[in-house]
């Protein structure tokens, strides 16, 4: 008899510690209505209270009320290299980083 493996015990899901609540109470207090800037603003919030990966932030964007299309397109719209042209960096580790000119900011 063959003995299955469970995939959550090879990759485990992480589950980050996320305020979601003090996120949304955040965006609540913004002045937009506009969900591309309020979306980007959560993403940098998460990106700079912790490591996460593109999955972490697109699971906390939903439990925000964003719809997980959208904070992908965000999340990768605005990914790369370049600090004058991107918002932040997916490491070599899966992890997103703010750039270190938007962090002294």
């Amino acid at each position: 008899m063959i003995e299955r493996i469970n995939p959550a015990e090879i990759f485990p899901v992480t589950t980050p510690c996320v305020d979601i609540d003090g996120i949304g109470r955040m965006l609540d207090g913004c002045g937009t209505d506009n969900r591309n800037d309020l979306l980007i603003i959560a993403i940098e919030a998460l990106i700079e209270g912790g490591k996460y990966t593109g999955r972490d932030i697109v699971s906390a964007a939903v439990a925000l009320g964003f719809k997980a299309s959208h904070a992908g397109a965000i999340l990768n719209a605005n990914r790369g290299g370049t600090p004058a042209r991107h918002r932040w960096q997916r490491g070599l580790d899966g992890f997103y980083y703010l750039h270190p000119v938007k962090l002294a900011a």
